[in-house]
This record gives C-alpha cells, sequence and structure tokens, in this order.
C-alpha cells in the first residue's frame, strides 16, 4: 500500500505537516523531525541535522511566491483588498 498525499500547508504555502521530498525529511507542526536511522549509524539525513528546525528557516521561496506576497502586501496597504 502506497500513501497518498495528505500533506498539510499554511496559508503562504509552507509545508506544517507531512513529508518534505525536497529534503527528505518528514515535518510535523512547522519542524523538521529527525530520521529514524539508528544512533550508530551515524548518518547525515536533514531530519537528524536540521532536527526541531521550521521549514520557514529553510524555505527558498520562488521569485514568483515572492511577487506574489509582494503584491498583496501592497494591495492590503492600499485598501484595495
Amino acid at each position: 500500500m502506497s500513501r497518498t498525499a495528505a500533506d498539510q500547508y499554511d496559508r503562504l504555502g509552507f509545508l506544517c505537516n507531512g513529508f518534505d521530498y525536497e529534503n527528505q525529511a518528514w515535518v510535523v507542526k512547522g519542524h523538521y523531525q529527525r530520521c529514524g536511522h539508528p544512533e550508530e549509524m551515524g548518518c547525515r539525513c536533514f531530519g537528524r541535522l536540521h532536527e526541531g528546525e521550521t521549514v520557514h528557516e529553510h524555505a527558498q521561496p520562488s521569485d514568483e511566491e515572492l511577487l506574489a506576497v509582494l503584491d498583496h502586501s501592497a494591495a492590503l496597504w492600499c485598501g484595495r483588498i
């Protein structure tokens, strides 16, 4: 049986709960989770190296995403929304 995508994202499109396929690590409540490898394995998995760090700390939004956020902010400031 394969996993069906049930990833959850916040209003800005950042992963809140699910699997970060780019970094190959699980995310719970916006924080990276430690991998399940045994300690003696000494792995260098993203989850082990960045356990507890937020997804936002590692996000690299595209130019289009940044422009969309800036445009939305400008619209709010100018009263268009």
